[in-house]
């Protein structure tokens, strides 16, 4: 993961190339497509809002053995380095973009990472883990 991530910050066509791999294009235009309109439908009704918000806690395209999917789940390793090397990768292939970065990766692989980096602000009362 390391030698990946360094490749991905190192070279410009390397993180191209990368990216296209690990989020083909022609995946993401069908879920790019599909999130438009359930953001639509969203806005007008409740119960399709609340269903759109619970589904944003999982990746939005995850097929079963796409090396995403991988990635996605060494997110919550429990070795800590893997955890976080898997996630700075997909961060940097997001384009350090916190709202792509979530949309792929889900609400609930995304905001440990987030909120270590100070990009997702805690709830108010709630205890910052690492003593911030």
């Amino acid at each position: 993961l390391e030698c990946v991530r360094k490749t991905v910050l190192s070279c410009a066509r390397g993180k191209r190339e990368f990216k296209e791999l690990i989020f083909p294009a022609a995946d993401d235009d069908a879920w790019r497509a599909a999130l438009a309109a359930s953001k639509a439908k969203a806005a007008t009704d409740d119960d399709t809002k609340k269903a759109f918000d619970e589904a944003r806690v999982h990746p939005i395209d995850a097929p079963r053995f796409a090396v995403r999917s991988y990635l996605f789940k060494l997110m919550t390793d429990h070795h800590a380095a893997t955890k976080r090397l898997a996630s700075e990768l997909l961060y940097e292939l997001c384009d350090k973009n916190a709202e792509e970065f979530t949309l792929r990766c889900g609400v609930g692989n995304a905001i440990a990472f987030l909120q270590v980096k100070n990009l997702m602000p805690l709830a108010p009362g709630q205890e910052d883990p690492w003593g911030r």
